[in-house]
């Protein structure tokens, strides 16, 4: 069997498409390959609840937590001597009740600040 010739094909199908172009689309594919699977590795954020209020609990739901997540502290009342660093982009929130009947919250996470300050107003570390 005889293989077809080059202009018999060109004429069939039309010239050969220049490297430029065949990069414009492998890029394009690619490009909405991304678009296509891109939300489902953004919106993987969770919500992390601390064991307690306490400082150490919060601080390892906060460690554990990914940017994006939310981090809950549970209902309670806390005196903290450290300070919390938050160096990642998530959100950290105190227990709310909320009753939608009457309209209102009550939040049930009260945390006292009991961290040693230096001159300056900032904590001491």
């Amino acid at each position: 069997m005889s293989r077809p010739n080059r202009r018999a094909l060109l004429a069939r199908f039309g010239t050969k498409p220049s490297l430029a172009a065949t990069v414009c689309r492998i890029l394009l594919v690619g490009l909405l390959a991304f678009a296509f699977w891109y939300p489902s590795l953004i919106t993987n954020a969770a919500t992390l609840t601390a064991a307690s209020a306490a400082y150490q609990d919060v601080y390892s739901a906060v460690q554990a937590a990914h940017d994006g997540d939310t981090v809950i502290i549970p209902a309670g009342m806390v005196s903290w001597t450290s300070t919390l660093t938050i160096s990642k982009g998530i959100t950290l929130i105190g227990q709310t009740m909320t009753d939608s009947a009457a309209g209102t919250a009550v939040d049930n996470t009260i945390i006292q600040d009991n961290v040693t300050r230096v001159s300056g107003g900032g904590p001491y570390h």
